[in-house]
């Protein structure tokens, strides 16, 4: 009997498609007599074998922003920043002109026809007469900005802030130019002067974060290449992705034995470094936008080294843009390495779709994913995933607000046989970004996942029910700029893992703090 019971737990841990080396092990700790090989210990779905700290983490890695994060899933990569959230110019423009042309009435009139580029010839032939009015400069500053002819806006400006220091809309109005006239440096000076003299109220230092996250977005999308580096120290409450249960329920020709977990596959905390590295590359050929991109991420652990982990993976894809909507496809590629061993490759191949209405923006994915391991072949699968994003930005006196929400259906295949057969996965990510004054963000994420199998699990569980699992991650995230090029960042992340089997149940949360590095 105990025979034909190894051989099952053996098939079992052979198969199982969610299932971790501690929960493999510890079926083979139900009785004294019964062990399983360190061969059969060892083969296991890799992707649930790291820390909980990263379960959350690399679900939106893996799972999504390394298939397409130019495109259809750049809504939730909000560490890039949110679009520009700024009124319309001319409606600004037009209304400062306003109050300052009523000492210039031929100008006025040429405004009355809408004839702005007539008006800016008109207030240049009377410069010299002018060379000390800021109300001048003003006016022709702000037609300048009309007509998008941003160094010479930037130049009248000047002059405004020459003969009138205390000139706060001039000093703001000075910086704008200079941001769309490409000279960044010196927008970001002219808007440190404002915050850090001028004390501006809340609308205009919306306003000015509006506008240095469009700095920086489009400083971004002027180079080919860019990059992030990211190291951080923390700490993992579950470090070996122990049970949360201290018994387990084993069922066997109709009856029920429980039996205590030993103490080792409990959850055990553990101190980590974790490094990340990425790098973009884009041009556009022909029309057509081209990305590819690249990323390395280490997680460390200082004690349970055996749940220490390595992910390479690569992004390649192109965007066809239209008036209508964008189109879309990618390739990625992935290696992951558990325990300096190297266990699975990740195959995905994407198409896409993307439309803007104002301030909100959706996208529409079909996915499909193809895993191979290379310790064990049985856990060979491919999942087709639909999936649909839908982001908003808004922008209030207190700072740019980013909601996004973004579901996914997908049919998980096995390529051979497996405990549970087919299984069907639901993912539902709600994540809201606050951006604050000078870059300083704070993110709140929720991720849900349900994953129902349409067979049977095993006779050993639950008089083999069909799996349920259903997972919670929460993660919040405060990221403030030190300098330019670098920023502090505080994570803390909590997830958990609930089903009808208490062999994949689990719970752990995480604490890190670190820097995060643009190029």
């Amino acid at each position: 009997m105990w025979d034909g019971i190894l051989c099952l737990m053996i098939q079992i841990c052979a198969g199982l498609q969610e299932i971790t080396r501690m929960q493999c092990q510890i079926l083979g700790k139900f009785v004294p007599a019964l062990y399983i090989s360190r061969y059969n210990r060892s083969i296991l779905n890799p992707i649930l074998c790291m820390s909980k700290a990263l379960t959350f983490s690399i679900a939106l890695l893996v799972g999504f922003t390394t298939t397409h994060a130019q495109a259809a899933y750049v809504a939730i990569d909000v560490n890039d920043g949110y679009r520009e959230q700024v009124a319309q110019v001319d409606e600004r423009i037009l209304a400062l002109a306003k109050s300052n042309v009523d000492a210039f009435p031929e100008v006025k009139n040429l405004l009355a026809q809408n004839r702005f580029q007539a008006a800016i010839e008109l207030l240049e032939q009377l410069l010299p007469n002018y060379e000390n009015d800021a109300n001048y400069f003003n006016l022709l500053g702000v037609l300048y900005l009309h007509q998008k002819s941003y160094t010479n806006a930037a130049s009248a400006f000047e002059r405004v802030v020459l003969i009138q220091s205390d000139n706060a809309g001039a000093w703001l109005d000075l910086a704008i130019a200079n941001a769309d006239a490409g000279n960044h440096v010196m927008a970001r000076q002219y808007f440190d002067y404002i915050e850090q003299q001028l004390q501006p109220p809340p609308t205009v230092l919306a306003l000015i974060n509006a506008h240095r996250t469009k700095l920086a977005i489009n400083e971004r999308l002027s180079k080919h290449w860019s990059g992030k580096f990211e190291y951080q120290l923390g700490y993992d409450s579950n470090a070996n992705s122990g049970l949360l249960d201290k018994n387990i329920v084993v069922t066997y020709q109709g009856g029920r034995l429980e039996i205590p977990i030993d103490g080792a596959y409990i959850a055990r905390p553990d101190s980590f470094r974790h490094a990340a590295l990425q790098s973009n590359y884009q041009t556009v050929v022909g029309g057509q936008q081209f990305f590819w991109n690249a990323n390395a991420l280490s997680h460390h652990f200082t004690n349970e080294h055996q749940f220490s982990s390595y992910d390479l993976s690569t992004n390649i894809g192109m965007v066809h843009r239209t008036s209508a909507v964008d189109v879309g496809a990618a390739m990625n590629f992935e290696h992951f390495v558990l325990g300096k061993r190297s266990l699975l490759n990740n195959h995905n191949f994407s198409l896409f779709f993307e439309k803007n209405w104002g301030d909100c923006q959706a996208n529409l994915v079909i996915e499909h994913e193809q895993r191979r391991h290379l310790v064990t072949r049985i856990l060979d699968g491919g999942t087709v995933w639909k999936s649909l994003a839908l982001s908003c930005t808004s922008q209030f006196n207190w700072g740019g607000l980013q909601s996004t929400a973004i579901f996914r259906d997908g049919v998980d295949r096995p390529l051979w046989l497996r405990p549970g057969g087919t299984a069907s996965r639901k993912e539902l990510i709600a994540k809201t970004a606050w951006h604050a004054t000078r870059a300083t963000k704070l993110e709140v994420s929720v991720h849900l996942v349900r994953s129902n199998d349409a067979e049977g699990y095993s006779p050993l569980l639950e008089n083999n029910a069909a799996r349920e699992i259903l997972r919670r991650g929460y993660q919040v995230q405060w990221q403030t700029p030190t300098s330019d090029r670098w920023s502090l960042v505080v994570n803390w992340s909590r997830n958990a893992s609930l089903s009808n089997l208490s062999l994949f149940r689990q719970r752990g949360a995480s604490l890190s703090v670190g820097v995060q590095k643009q190029f």
